[in-house]
């Protein structure tokens, strides 16, 4: 039963890594539920690298994961 959620867990980190890429990349689906504002106003703007560096961090996440889960 723990390859199945090894696999669960695995699968959502991978689609938040992808999804950093999409915003990386200029999409704006969910930009303002992922980006606290006030006022309207976004509080800060995340930089592309940045971005970047979430998503790759989430898919090395996902990967531990499945490796760990698979032993």
């Amino acid at each position: 039963m723990s390859i199945v959620a090894a696999i669960v867990a695995s699968a959502i980190l991978c689609v938040l890594g992808a999804l950093h890429f999409y915003w990386a990349a200029g999409g704006a689906f969910g930009n303002g539920a992922a980006v606290p504002s006030r006022d309207g106003k976004p509080l800060f703007t995340p930089s592309a690298l940045g971005t970047v560096l979430v998503g790759v961090a989430l898919f090395g996440a996902a990967a531990l994961v499945y490796v760990t889960g698979a032993a």
